[in-house]
Protein backbone atom coordinates (compact mmCIF):
# COMPACT_ATOMS: atom_id res chain seq x y z
CA UNK A 1 0.00 0.00 0.00
CA UNK A 2 0.97 3.66 -0.60
CA UNK A 3 0.45 6.11 1.63
CA UNK A 4 -0.05 9.89 -0.10
CA UNK A 5 1.35 13.38 2.45
CA UNK A 6 -0.93 15.84 1.56
CA UNK A 7 -3.22 18.68 2.76
CA UNK A 8 -5.76 18.66 -0.08
CA UNK A 9 -7.60 16.18 -2.50
CA UNK A 10 -4.87 14.07 -4.84
CA UNK A 11 -4.86 15.43 -9.00
CA UNK A 12 -7.43 12.84 -9.56
CA UNK A 13 -9.96 13.32 -7.06
CA UNK A 14 -9.84 16.97 -7.90
CA UNK A 15 -10.61 16.05 -11.46
CA UNK A 16 -13.09 13.69 -10.61
CA UNK A 17 -15.08 16.22 -8.70
CA UNK A 18 -14.81 18.27 -11.00
CA UNK A 19 -16.65 16.29 -13.15
CA UNK A 20 -19.17 15.30 -10.89
CA UNK A 21 -20.03 18.85 -9.82
CA UNK A 22 -20.82 19.45 -14.31
CA UNK A 23 -23.52 16.53 -13.64
CA UNK A 24 -24.28 17.93 -10.60
CA UNK A 25 -24.91 21.70 -11.76
CA UNK A 26 -27.39 20.55 -14.20
CA UNK A 27 -29.12 18.42 -11.56
CA UNK A 28 -29.56 20.73 -8.82
CA UNK A 29 -30.73 23.28 -11.55
CA UNK A 30 -33.77 21.03 -12.49
CA UNK A 31 -33.84 20.08 -8.84
CA UNK A 32 -34.57 24.14 -7.26
CA UNK A 33 -36.34 24.38 -10.89
CA UNK A 34 -39.38 21.75 -9.88
CA UNK A 35 -39.33 22.10 -6.56
CA UNK A 36 -39.74 26.43 -6.33
CA UNK A 37 -41.76 25.85 -9.78
CA UNK A 38 -39.73 28.11 -11.47
CA UNK A 39 -37.66 27.67 -14.64
CA UNK A 40 -35.72 30.90 -14.54
CA UNK A 41 -33.47 29.11 -12.18
CA UNK A 42 -29.89 28.88 -13.09
CA UNK A 43 -26.74 27.89 -11.22
CA UNK A 44 -23.54 30.03 -12.91
CA UNK A 45 -20.32 27.43 -13.12
CA UNK A 46 -18.28 27.31 -10.75
CA UNK A 47 -21.34 28.09 -7.83
CA UNK A 48 -22.56 24.41 -7.37
CA UNK A 49 -22.93 23.13 -4.21
CA UNK A 50 -20.94 20.30 -2.72
CA UNK A 51 -23.53 18.36 -1.08
CA UNK A 52 -22.78 15.04 1.07
CA UNK A 53 -24.35 12.35 2.21
CA UNK A 54 -23.58 10.56 5.44
CA UNK A 55 -25.15 7.64 7.24
CA UNK A 56 -24.72 5.59 10.22
CA UNK A 57 -23.97 2.02 11.44
CA UNK A 58 -25.94 -0.21 13.03
CA UNK A 59 -26.17 -3.69 10.67
CA UNK A 60 -29.16 -4.53 8.88
CA UNK A 61 -31.01 -1.65 10.40
CA UNK A 62 -28.47 1.03 8.78
CA UNK A 63 -28.68 -1.11 5.46
CA UNK A 64 -32.80 -0.90 4.98
CA UNK A 65 -32.60 2.81 6.51
CA UNK A 66 -29.81 3.75 4.32
CA UNK A 67 -31.63 2.03 1.27
CA UNK A 68 -34.61 4.39 2.34
CA UNK A 69 -32.91 7.12 1.75
CA UNK A 70 -31.49 6.37 -1.32
CA UNK A 71 -34.79 5.87 -2.75
CA UNK A 72 -36.51 8.86 -1.28
CA UNK A 73 -33.94 10.68 -2.71
CA UNK A 74 -34.33 9.11 -6.35
CA UNK A 75 -37.80 9.55 -6.11
CA UNK A 76 -37.29 13.20 -4.96
CA UNK A 77 -34.81 14.13 -8.13
CA UNK A 78 -31.89 15.07 -5.60
CA UNK A 79 -29.95 11.45 -5.64
CA UNK A 80 -28.34 13.30 -8.85
CA UNK A 81 -27.64 16.18 -6.58
CA UNK A 82 -25.11 14.57 -4.69
CA UNK A 83 -21.25 14.71 -4.37
CA UNK A 84 -20.07 12.85 -1.67
CA UNK A 85 -21.51 9.75 0.52
CA UNK A 86 -19.97 8.47 3.61
CA UNK A 87 -21.37 5.16 5.83
CA UNK A 88 -20.39 3.41 8.42
CA UNK A 89 -20.87 -0.04 8.79
CA UNK A 90 -24.59 -1.32 7.98
CA UNK A 91 -25.30 1.65 5.86
CA UNK A 92 -21.83 0.98 3.67
CA UNK A 93 -23.56 -2.40 2.49
CA UNK A 94 -26.34 -0.32 1.10
CA UNK A 95 -23.39 1.75 -0.56
CA UNK A 96 -21.55 -0.62 -1.50
CA UNK A 97 -24.53 -2.84 -3.55
CA UNK A 98 -25.93 0.26 -5.24
CA UNK A 99 -22.47 1.91 -6.82
CA UNK A 100 -20.22 -1.31 -6.73
CA UNK A 101 -22.39 -2.76 -9.52
CA UNK A 102 -22.32 0.01 -11.79
CA UNK A 103 -25.72 2.36 -12.45
CA UNK A 104 -26.85 2.93 -9.65
CA UNK A 105 -30.55 3.84 -10.26
CA UNK A 106 -30.70 -0.04 -11.19
CA UNK A 107 -28.74 -1.33 -7.91
CA UNK A 108 -30.92 0.71 -5.72
CA UNK A 109 -34.16 -0.56 -7.51
CA UNK A 110 -32.62 -4.09 -7.58
CA UNK A 111 -31.34 -3.89 -3.58
CA UNK A 112 -35.02 -2.78 -2.74
CA UNK A 113 -36.64 -5.62 -4.43
CA UNK A 114 -34.27 -8.12 -3.29
CA UNK A 115 -34.49 -6.56 0.68
CA UNK A 116 -38.12 -6.83 1.07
Amino acid sequence: AKVRFGVGLCDKEVEAVNHRLVCNRDAQEQFLRDLLNDNSISIEKGKEVNIGIASSGGGYRACVSSLGCLVGFEEMGFLDCVTYFSGLSGSTWTQGVCYGLGSSNDSIKNLQENIS
